[in-house]
């Protein structure tokens, strides 16, 4: 499960350099951390084009970002022309962070549902990584895709416009193609598929959050918090199975 070439393509890389909007969960953890920002160490893993950077980088104590692909973090560097020593971007896996010291990092953020693009092995051995950087108690917030927002993407919207419904046609076509039927996902904790990001190029983890839930246990997180892309709201572990949002947040803290 490689996505490697696609992310450190020139084309995507652009895509990423321009975004600078946080979304509403992220949004909310500026709230909750409030005036302890100024004393936090900050890691964001998958900085892509610095899309957080904007938000967190000059109000943190420490701040680093780290991508896979050296294109992106290249982008950041000429983006993010900081004279301050506590800002560093640094081309790092998150599968294998030996650089970082241990129990180090306040805050870490997981940026855009990065934690999808690798394998179910190296998704916990991503986590087990993330834990061990992480103080105890450190906040760790990312984003991850619903499996039960997968019906989704075997629906088809009508359009009036005649080219816009013939490309939804075509994509609809090529995810049962690629992906076969949609009833192989209706009982599977997790799946990976091709949902079309990036003209088909990206394989995709898709978790119940139950499932989720169970991993962060396993690993060794507690106090989890859930949280809704669409409108930044948390959500009750209770309804968490009845949620059908693209993705939700997991804000939870490392033992």
């Amino acid at each position: 499960m490689s996505n490697f070439k696609t992310y450190n393509g020139k084309k995507v890389v652009s895509r990423y350099l321009i975004d600078n909007e946080l979304q509403k969960p992220e949004q909310k953890i500026i709230k909750i951390l409030g005036d302890q920002l100024s004393d936090i160490k900050m890691l964001v893993i998958g900085v892509g084009g610095g899309r957080t950077s904007f938000h967190f980088a000059e109000h943190v104590k420490e701040y680093v970002g780290i991508d896979y692909a050296e294109n992106k973090i290249k982008g950041c560097q000429r983006k993010f022309d900081f004279q301050k020593s506590t800002i560093t971007f640094q081309v790092m896996d998150v599968r294998n962070m030996t650089s970082l010291n241990s129990n180090y990092f306040d805050f870490i953020l997981f940026s855009f549902n990065g934690l999808d693009y690798i394998s179910h092995q190296d998704r916990i051995l991503a986590l087990n990584e993330i834990k061990r950087v992480g103080k105890s108690s450190a906040k760790f917030l990312f984003s991850s895709h619903n499996i039960y927002s997968i019906p989704s993407l075997y629906k088809l919207s009508f359009s009036a416009n005649p080219c816009k419904l013939l490309n939804r046609i075509r994509k609809l076509l090529t995810v049962v193609f690629i992906n076969g039927s949609l009833e192989k996902y209706k009982k599977t904790p997790y799946a990976v598929i091709n949902d079309g990001a990036h003209s088909f190029k990206l394989k995709t983890y898709y978790i119940s959050p139950k499932e989720q839930l169970n991993q962060l246990k396993s690993v060794g997180f507690h106090s989890i918090e859930t949280y809704s892309i669409m409108n930044g709201e948390e959500i009750s572990l209770e309804d968490i199975n009845n949620i059908e949002d693209p993705w939700i947040y997991y804000l939870c803290k490392i033992m």
